[in-house]
């Protein structure tokens, strides 16, 4: 997945001022350690940090990390509202979003 993104998706990491091997960092600290976690209701999680002014977003499906791009706070307050979301944040909770 990272050689694909810098291979195909260099804006990508010139938007964030990633290089590759930062990009795999912010990917591992993006499943250790997220800003916030959704599950949508096919399971499917979406992992958030916080790169600079955006979010990268690292979606696994299937215990597989499947992609990764950059969001921005708008996206994220849309998730927030949305309904069937789960939401689980660093401080711990989790509730479905409304």
């Amino acid at each position: 997945m990272i050689e694909h993104v810098t291979r195909k998706h260099p804006q990508m990491l010139s938007l964030a001022s990633l290089t590759g091997e930062r990009l795999l960092r912010s990917v591992v600290q993006a499943l250790e350690n997220p800003n916030e976690v959704f599950v949508d209701d096919r399971d499917a999680k979406y992992f958030l940090i916080r790169v600079n002014a955006l979010y990268l977003n690292v979606i696994v499906s299937g215990g597989v990390v499947r992609t990764a791009y950059l969001i921005g706070e708008q996206r994220i307050r849309g998730w927030r509202r949305r309904d069937g979301y789960v939401v689980s944040s660093r401080t711990g909770h989790t509730r479905v979003a409304a």
